[in-house]
């Protein structure tokens, strides 16, 4: 899967101060690509390939704090995948908070749990 520059852009700028999110991912794909067909799945991956590529860190918000998850790279991607299958199974899109949240590596936001 390609992902367009202005995409990656746009995911980086979101991410430099706030957590960013499934929902926040599907919504620019939508805008930079003009497709919606097949969005839940294009979205985890391209969320895998900006991990991949290191500009995407998952972990989850607990008491207002990010925590990195620590697992290993397949470990993710299959919590990714199971996410995916839940959604699919629901409404169809993301919703808030769905399956983790992320910090980019142009976040410059309050640091992060260890």
């Amino acid at each position: 899967m390609e992902l367009p520059q202005e995409f990656i852009d746009d995911v980086l700028d979101l991410g430099e101060d706030d957590d960013v999110q499934f929902i926040d991912l599907a919504y620019l794909l939508k805008e930079d690509t003009g497709e919606e067909a097949n969005l839940v799945e294009r979205t985890v991956d391209s969320a895998i390939i900006l991990m991949d590529r290191g500009y995407l860190y998952p972990g989850d918000i607990v008491d207002n704090m990010f925590h990195r998850w620590k697992a290993p790279r397949e470990e993710i991607i299959e919590r990714f995948r199971q996410g995916q299958q839940e959604v699919m199974r629901g409404e169809g899109q993301f919703n808030f908070g769905d399956i983790c949240w992320f910090h980019t590596s142009s976040y410059s936001g309050p640091g992060e749990a260890s």
